[in-house]
């Protein structure tokens, strides 16, 4: 009897296991709108704009500058066959379209040739996270004889933003397509050329997609809005490697600056690569740390001082004062001093006396701001939107 208990046992087990390899990879397949703009953020960066990629190894190349093996200028009608796109060694499509397959694949954990996926022919509407096939239409609108592909990562009014391999150069990613809505329906009703078919939408059937609720946002970071005010900042401070994200598609604009975080930003800010070997007077900030080497560089340039004799406090959040003496204290170690200047706020009183001259002179270089009706708040902390406008504000105004 207990053999037979076991026997049935080990029996389910091996069909759990059975069961578990038909699953795919990516158990946390997006599906609301939310999460599949938060996925698309990820392909970017993995996929980068303007970089190659061949589909060899089922993984990004970047062997450029002519990583077409044939050394052709173009990989229509390659006979190297670029761009394969490929899972567990059995290659599907190749080149632009083997590329939108990858695309689709990477976002939904789901093989476009394997079931879960519905070709809508002659389709007159697409989601995010669609995969394109239609007749290549030259720029004067002449109907060509090939065919292309596209995946659609987003979609602003009547316009279709595409991404696609090969239309830029040989291998060559591109994010920057757009298209008019009526124009991409035109060119997907048109037939095939050498098929008996229309171009269609290749659409993964759990997608649940609303346009109506996509934000359009930064496109490297997904929560830094195009409408917010802190935008231009973010964007610009990153664009000059000054301020990075929190993580992958991340900015985090409402979140406290650190003392650490404002002194990396300033780190890099200044374009300097301190070593971890640099001795650093505080107990609090250890040797392993990302940050140990900036306040360290920091501390030894006479830019920043720590909370005490002995002590940095890395992770407590600055305050609008702190971050005004410690700009003040960068100027003048970069030999661009600020010039001196009382505070003119209301709260003038309330700024302790060793950030009085600091707070004064950023105020007149326009450097920061009150928080309206004239009031400095000198104790108040600040959020990373903020630290990224006052960031590029001064590399404008002192250093740029």
């Amino acid at each position: 009897m207990k053999r037979s208990k076991m026997l049935r046992a080990v029996a389910w087990l091996l069909c759990l296991v059975a069961l578990a390899s038909f699953l795919p990879a990516n158990a946390a397949v997006p599906s609301t709108t939310e999460e599949i703009d938060r996925a698309i953020i990820r392909l970017k960066k993995t996929f980068r704009d303007g970089e190659y990629w061949n589909g060899y190894n089922e993984s990004l190349d970047r062997t450029g500058p002519n990583p077409c093996p044939c050394g052709r200028s173009s990989c229509g009608g390659c006979s190297c066959d670029c761009g394969k796109f490929v899972v567990k060694g059995v290659a599907y499509a190749k080149q632009c379209f083997g590329f939108a397959c990858k695309l689709g694949y990477e976002l939904f954990g789901s093989n476009p040739y394997m079931g879960k996926w519905t070709k809508i022919y002659a389709a007159g509407e697409f989601y995010v996270g669609d995969i394109i096939r239609l007749r290549r239409v030259s720029s004067n609108g002449t109907v060509k004889n090939s065919n292309h592909a596209y995946f659609v990562h987003e979609i602003i009014g009547d316009t279709v933003c595409l991404a696609d391999c090969n239309s830029t150069g040989p291998c060559r990613v591109s994010w920057r397509i757009e298209m008019p809505l009526e124009e991409l329906r035109r060119r997907v009703a048109l037939p095939l050329y050498g098929m008996d078919t229309t171009g269609y939408a290749w659409r993964y059937d759990g997608n649940g997609y609303d346009v109506a609720a996509h934000c359009p946002t930064h496109p490297v970071f997904y929560d830094v809005a195009k409408s917010a005010w802190y935008y231009d900042a973010v964007d610009y401070t990153y664009a000059n490697g000054i301020f990075n994200g929190q993580d992958v598609g991340v900015f985090a604009p409402e979140n406290d600056v650190t003392r650490a975080m404002f002194v990396q930003v300033l780190c890099n800010l200044s374009g300097a690569h301190p070593s971890k070997k640099e001795s650093c007077p505080f107990t609090d900030v250890d040797r392993k740390a990302w940050y140990y080497a900036a306040v360290c560089w920091a501390r030894k340039n006479g830019v920043v001082q720590g909370t005490s004799a002995t002590e940095f406090s890395p992770d407590r959040a600055i305050t609008r004062q702190e971050m005004c003496v410690i700009l003040y204290g960068y100027s003048a170690q970069i030999s661009l001093p600020l010039a001196d200047a009382a505070p003119d706020f209301k709260d003038a009183g309330d700024i302790s006396r060793w950030a009085k001259k600091a707070v004064g002179a950023c105020q007149k270089a326009q450097l920061i701001g009150g928080i309206g009706k004239g009031m400095f708040a000198p104790l108040m902390t600040a959020t990373r939107a903020q630290a990224a406008q006052i960031f590029m504000s001064y590399h404008k105004n002192t250093v740029g």
